[in-house]
């Protein structure tokens, strides 16, 4: 499947304080090219979150349309069985963690109950075990409970987990705010070896300029509903 994806007429409107409806998108319309990564910069309370989560399915728009390859998705109703072809990384990814549960058992429940065949879901650990070695983390992770494990490793550990799904998209929201500077390099250089070995469309939202231009291969910026190319791919 192609990566590039485009949106069509998207609109958004929220009931903001005393009842006033605020336009977050007014007719977008956004097509991103074949590139691995592509950045979405813009001021906190531009939209960039909701953006992200109109993408992967995790909240309605009022209008529009999304093509990505030869798939087309409707992105004013309820996605079904396209969602899992794009996923969304949060920014506060300790929430998204059972707190009690070691962290493997819930991977282990992603492979379980997703579209795998019967040899897929028995290999399933493997997997799991791949991807820990792509990002660089240890396998004694998947014993520890999410209170135990630094913010990098649970930003890692949820990228793996949106990854079991095989999606072709990856939208990651803020995934450098707890990372100190060497640590943001290494897991965009780990990420962007991902994107090119599985053919991964990689969509970085932040408010940090200079790491998104360091990063991306395109970067959008998102200023009073409308998305600009900021710079052009290198």
């Amino acid at each position: 499947m192609s990566r590039v994806l485009t949106i069509g007429g998207l609109n958004y409107a929220y009931s903001a304080k005393r009842g006033v409806r605020r336009v977050l998108f007014d007719n977008v319309q956004w097509s991103c090219s074949d590139h691995g990564i592509v950045g979405v910069l813009g001021k906190s309370g531009s939209g960039k979150s909701t953006l992200g989560r109109i993408i992967s399915g995790r909240q309605i728009a009022d209008a529009g349309t999304m093509q990505l390859g030869d798939l087309s998705i409707d992105l004013a109703s309820s996605r079904g069985r396209a969602s899992s072809k794009i996923q969304y990384v949060s920014q506060n990814v300790a929430q998204s963690f059972h707190p009690l549960w070691a962290v493997g058992r819930g991977l282990e429940e992603i492979v379980r109950f997703s579209r795998f065949t019967r040899r897929e879901s028995e290999d399933g650990r493997d997997c799991i075990l791949g991807y820990l070695a792509s990002l660089q983390l240890e396998s004694d992770v998947l014993c520890r409970v999410p209170g135990k494990l630094s913010g990098g490793q649970l930003q890692r550990l949820a990228i793996v987990r949106a990854l079991l799904v095989r999606p072709k998209v990856l939208v990651l929201d803020e995934p450098t705010s707890a990372l100190d500077v060497l640590s943001r390099r290494r897991l965009i250089q780990l990420l962007s070896a991902l994107c090119e070995k599985r053919g991964l469309k990689l969509v970085l939202i932040s408010h940090d300029t200079e790491f998104l231009a360091a990063s991306c291969d395109a970067v959008y910026r998102l200023e009073n509903g409308k998305l600009q190319e900021e710079k052009a791919p290198a």
